[in-house]
C-alpha cells in the first residue's frame, strides 16, 4: 500500500487497468522500498506526492548549492471543482441556457476561485521565507515565485541534494515539502530539476527510419509542402484566412530569430506580414535557443495555413520545466486574448503507480515516469474552456508511448522511438485540451495539389490516457474502450470507467525524414524542415483560427455584436464526427498504419483520433453555414489615422521588445518604418521606436538601429549606433548585407548624418545620400524596405560607436510596402498603436 494526502489504495489494484492493455510485462517490478515520513507538526501538512518516487535508492552527490536560484510554483485547489465542471459541461450542451455563454476570468474567479484570505495567506507565507512572487493570479489556484536552495529548504522543511546519473545531473528534495495546513494547497512544483517538458523531435545525429507506405508516382519532390499545398490538400476557403483572430504559442528562451525567421518565411510565400506580440512570463534571462527550430515550426505551420491572423502571442518562459509551463497555461488563461493556443511539447501523464513503476525504482535510472504538472493544470485548463479557449497539444513521437526516457540515448525525451511505456503525452492527455496525431501524405502532384494517401505516422501519439477518465465528449464514442482503475491522484474511479482517448483529431506530421512541411531556419529555406506531431497540432491552431473567424456573431444586451467563437473545439468535433452525414464530408477518416500497440482503423482509432478536416465542409457544419469570415472585428483593432492617409511603409501592433538578458527595450521596439526625400538630396531613413532613448541594455555592449531595402537586386541598408560611453552621440552609416551562410553580414561603407527624436514614438533617422545605394533616380522602387534592431554583445564598441561585437536581434518590422524614390508615400501619418 501507498498513501498520498490521506487516501490508500493498493498498488495492485492501480497496476490492473495497466495488466488490461498488455502492461503486466512493461517492467519489472521491485518491492516497493519502505519510505517512513515524520510526523508533521501541528498546523502543517507534508506533501509526499513532490518527491520523485525511488530517490532513497540513488545516493546524493551532496547538498545542492545553497545560493542556487529555483523557479517554483504552489497549486491551490479550487474550493468548487466539480461545479466548475458543471458549468463548463452546460456551455457546450445547446440544451442549457448557459449554452455558449463564456465566461470572463473575473466572472470565473468570483463564482469558482479560492477566497481571497486564503490566497493572500499563501503569497505572505512565501514571502516571508525570503521568496520572491514571480506571478500571482485572479483565481487564486497558482502563484509562482523564486527562491535560493537555502530559502525553499528551510521555508518546506526539506533538504534539497545534487544527484548525477550517467551525465545527467540534477537537484531535488530528499523529504516531503512541509506547507501551512488548511490553506489549500494542492502541491508544491518546482523543487526538482529533472520533471520538465520535451519538445517532440529526431535525436541529433541519430539515423531516422525510413518511412513506410506505399510508393505515389506523381509526389511532390520529397514530398515537402508549404503553406498554399495545406490549403488545398486541406480545402480551405480563400475566401476565410483567420481575419480578426489572434493565436498564442507557448515556448520558451529567445525569440528574436523566431520572429526573424516568420518574416522571411513570410517573405518566400508572398504572405502578409502577421504582428508577434511577445509576452514573456516569469523570471529571465529568456536566453536559450536550442529550441527554437522548433518556435520556428509552431509559428510558420500555424500563420501559414491562417495567414490572415490578427495577432500572434508568443508567451515564452525561461525554461519547459513544470512550474514554468503552469505559469504560461494560467497567463493565456488570465490574458484571455487568444482563443486559440499550441502547445508542442509534452511529458508523461501523472503516473500514480510511480512507487513501484517510477524511474529510481529501476536503477540504473532510466525512466522518469509522470508530470508534477497535471494536478494544478488540468483546473487552468477546465478555466480555459469556460471562457471558450482552445488549447491544441501534439500527442508526441513516441508512438504509443510516452516520453519516459531522459538519459542522453536515442530517443530520448521526446525523440522519435517507442519507448515501451503504454500512457499519454500529458497536455495532450487531458480533458481540456485537443490531442493532435501525425499522418504521413503523399500528394497527387498536381497544382494545386490534392491528397493521393494520407496515413497514420507510425510514431505518432496516441493511446489510452490510464489515469485519466474519459471526458464527457468521448462517452458516445463505443471505439473508446480502455477502462480506468484510479486517478491520478489515486482516487478510485467508479466502475466501469473508461480511460480518456487520444488523440481527437490528426494532421500532416510527415516522417522526420523525406515528407515534412518547409520552414525557415535561422534564415534559411529547409525543404522539409517541419516535420513530428510538432507541425500536426500548430496546423490545427491555424485551421481552427479560420473556421473561428467565420463562427457567426451574437447581439449583446446593449445592442451591439460580439464575437464569442465556437468555444473549446473538442465537443463541437466530436458532435460533428459521431454524425454519420457529417463526418462523410467533414474529416477525411484515416484508416492506414498503427502506432506500436494500436491500429488506424474507420472511425475514431487511438492513432489517428476522427482523422484529418476538410476545413471548408467543417466550417460550413460548425458556423451554420458560413464560409465567408464574419468574426473579423478584433478586439482591439489597429488604430486608423488621425487625419489623411496613413503612409507608412510598414507599421506594428503596440508590444515592448525584451532582450536575450530579459530587458525590456522600449528604445529598441519598432512601431513603424518611413522613407522620405531627405536634406541636401540624401534618403531620409526613419524608424520610430516605443520610446526612445540613448540607453544601451543591461549586459550589452552597444545598440543598433537598421533599415534594410534592395534595389537593382542588392540589399543595402541605413544604421544608427550607440555605444556603452553615456553621453557619447550615435554614428550613422550605410552600406551592403551580404549573406554569409544563413546570416546577414552588414558591411559598413560610408559615415552618414541622422539624428535622433527622443522620447515616447522617438524617432530615428539616418539621412543617406543616393550616391552611396546605387544612385536611384527618381520614381526608382526601393523594395521590402524592413527594421530590425539589435543588442551588441561580447567586444564592445569604441567610444564613438564603431566596434566588432556580435549583433544579437531584438525587434524586427516590414516588410509591407516598397517605397518611390523621391515620393512622400512612404512618409508617416499614421496614428501609432498605444
Amino acid at each position: 500500500m501507498f498513501e498520498e494526502r490521506g487516501r490508500k489504495i493498493g498498488v495492485r489494484k492501480l497496476l490492473a487497468a495497466a495488466v488490461a492493455v498488455g502492461l503486466s510485462g512493461w517492467l519489472a517490478l521491485p518491492a516497493l522500498a519502505s519510505v517512513g515520513l515524520p510526523s508533521a507538526p501541528s498546523g502543517v501538512e507534508q506533501l509526499p506526492v513532490d518527491v520523485l518516487p525511488g530517490l532513497n535508492l540513488l545516493a546524493p552527490t551532496g547538498a545542492a548549492p545553497a545560493g542556487q536560484v529555483l523557479q517554483i510554483g504552489v497549486g491551490l485547489s479550487l474550493p468548487n471543482l466539480a461545479g466548475a465542471k458543471t458549468y463548463e459541461q452546460s456551455e457546450y450542451d445547446p440544451s442549457s441556457p448557459n449554452y455558449h455563454h463564456f465566461l470572463t476570468p473575473a466572472q470565473f474567479d468570483s463564482m469558482f476561485g479560492v477566497p481571497a484570505q486564503t490566497y493572500d495567506r499563501v503569497v505572505s507565507w512565501l514571502r516571508s521565507g525570503g521568496l520572491t512572487i514571480t506571478q500571482t493570479t485572479g483565481a487564486g489556484d497558482w502563484v509562482a515565485a523564486s527562491g535560493t536552495v537555502a530559502q525553499l529548504d528551510k521555508l518546506f522543511s526539506t533538504s534539497i541534494d545534487s544527484y548525477s546519473v550517467k551525465g545527467v545531473s540534477f537537484v531535488a528534495n530528499t523529504t516531503a515539502p512541509t506547507v501551512p495546513a488548511g490553506d489549500s494547497i494542492l502541491t508544491v512544483v518546482g523543487l526538482n530539476t529533472l520533471q520538465r517538458f520535451s519538445t517532440p523531435k529526431a535525436p541529433a545525429g541519430a539515423a531516422v527510419p525510413a518511412a513506410s507506405g506505399p510508393s505515389v508516382p506523381g509526389c511532390l519532390p520529397s514530398c515537402t509542402y508549404g503553406p498554399s499545398d495545406m490549403w488545398s490538400v486541406y480545402d480551405m476557403p480563400a475566401s476565410d484566412t483567420g481575419q480578426g483572430q489572434s493565436l498564442a504559442i507557448f515556448g520558451e528562451g529567445r525569440t528574436d530569430n523566431v520572429i526573424s525567421d516568420l518574416r522571411d518565411f513570410e517573405n518566400n510565400y508572398k504572405l502578409p506580414q502577421v504582428p508577434v506580440t511577445v509576452k514573456n512570463v516569469g523570471a529571465g534571462p529568456f536566453s536559450d535557443n536550442s529550441g527554437q527550430v522548433e518556435w520556428d515550426l509552431d509559428t510558420q505551420s500555424s500563420t501559414g495555413v491562417a495567414p490572415g491572423l490578427y495577432n500572434v502571442d508568443l508567451y515564452f518562459a525561461n525554461s519547459l520545466y513544470d512550474a514554468s509551463v503552469e505559469s504560461l497555461f494560467t497567463k493565456w488563461v488570465t490574458d484571455n486574448i487568444d482563443k486559440q493556443a499550441n502547445a508542442s511539447f509534452g511529458e508523461c501523464e501523472t503516473n500514480p503507480t510511480n512507487p513501484v513503476t517510477g524511474p529510481l525504482a529501476q536503477l540504473p535510472y532510466g525512466s522518469e515516469l509522470g508530470d508534477d504538472l497535471q494536478p494544478v493544470a488540468e483546473a487552468t485548463l477546465l478555466e480555459a474552456t469556460t471562457q471558450g479557449q482552445t488549447l491544441f497539444a501534439s500527442a508526441g513521437d513516441t508512438g504509443s508511448s510516452c516520453p519516459a526516457i531522459v538519459l542522453p540515448v536515442v530517443g530520448a525525451g521526446n525523440g522519435v522511438a517507442n519507448q515501451g511505456v503504454p500512457l499519454d503525452n500529458y497536455p495532450c492527455a487531458s480533458d481540456y485540451a485537443v490531442c493532435v496525431g501525425g499522418t504521413v501524405l503523399w500528394s497527387d502532384g498536381n497544382t494545386p495539389p490534392q491528397r493521393a494517401i494520407e496515413r497514420a505516422w507510425e510514431f505518432t501519439g496516441g493511446g489510452a490516457a490510464l489515469f485519466q477518465a474519459q471526458p464527457a465528449f468521448q462517452k458516445g464514442v463505443s471505439a473508446i474502450n480502455v477502462p480506468c482503475v484510479a486517478d491520478y491522484t489515486v482516487s478510485p474511479f467508479a466502475p466501469g470507467t473508461i480511460c480518456r482517448g487520444a488523440p481527437d483529431v490528426a494532421a500532416m506530421s510527415g516522417d522526420i525524414s523525406d515528407n515534412g512541411y518547409n520552414i525557415y531556419e535561422s534564415g534559411a529555406l529547409v525543404q522539409g524542415g517541419g516535420a513530428g506531431t510538432s507541425l500536426s497540432s500548430p496546423l490545427w491552431v491555424g485551421m481552427w483560427s479560420r473556421i473561428q473567424a467565420a463562427a457567426p456573431g451574437a447581439t449583446q444586451a446593449d445592442g451591439t455584436m460580439a464575437y464569442p467563437g465556437l468555444g473549446f473545439a473538442d465537443p463541437l468535433i466530436y458532435k460533428t464526427a459521431e454524425n454519420a452525414t457529417d463526418y462523410a464530408k467533414d474529416f477525411f477518416d484515416v484508416t492506414l498504419g498503427d502506432n506500436g500497440v494500436y491500429h488506424a482503423a474507420p472511425g475514431w482509432d487511438y492513432v489517428s483520433g476522427w482523422g484529418v478536416p476538410d476545413v471548408t465542409n467543417l466550417m460550413e457544419t460548425l458556423d451554420g453555414g458560413n464560409t465567408k469570415p464574419v468574426n473579423n472585428i478584433s478586439p482591439t483593432p489597429p488604430p486608423p489615422p488621425s487625419t489623411g492617409s496613413c503612409n507608412a511603409l510598414w507599421i506594428s501592433q503596440a508590444h515592448t521588445a525584451t532582450d536575450l538578458f530579459g530587458n525590456s527595450d522600449p528604445q529598441l521596439t519598432l512601431l513603424e518604418g518611413d522613407m522620405a526625400p531627405g536634406p541636401n538630396g540624401t534618403l531620409a531613413v526613419k524608424l520610430t521606436v516605443e520610446n526612445l532613448s540613448q540607453t544601451v541594455p543591461a549586459g550589452a555592449t552597444g545598440a543598433d538601429w537598421y533599415m534594410t531595402w534592395t534595389y537593382n537586386g542588392t540589399e543595402y541598408f541605413a544604421q544608427a549606433q550607440i555605444g556603452p560611453a553615456p553621453g557619447v552621440a550615435p554614428t550613422f552609416d550605410d552600406g551592403t548585407v551580404n549573406k554569409v551562410g544563413s546570416s546577414n553580414q552588414y558591411q559598413a561603407a560610408n559615415t552618414d548624418t541622422g539624428s535622433f527624436k527622443l522620447g515616447k514614438d522617438g524617432v530615428v533617422e539616418i539621412d543617406v545620400p543616393l550616391k552611396n545605394v546605387g544612385n536611384p533616380p527618381a520614381g526608382a522602387t526601393l523594395s521590402q524596405p524592413a527594421g530590425a534592431t539589435y543588442i551588441e554583445v561580447g567586444v564592445p564598441p569604441n567610444p564613438t560607436g564603431a566596434g566588432v561585437a556580435s549583433l544579437q536581434g531584438v525587434d524586427a518590422g516590414g516588410p509591407t510596402n516598397n517605397y518611390s524614390v523621391g515620393s512622400t508615400t512612404g512618409t508617416s501619418g499614421c496614428t501609432l498603436p498605444e
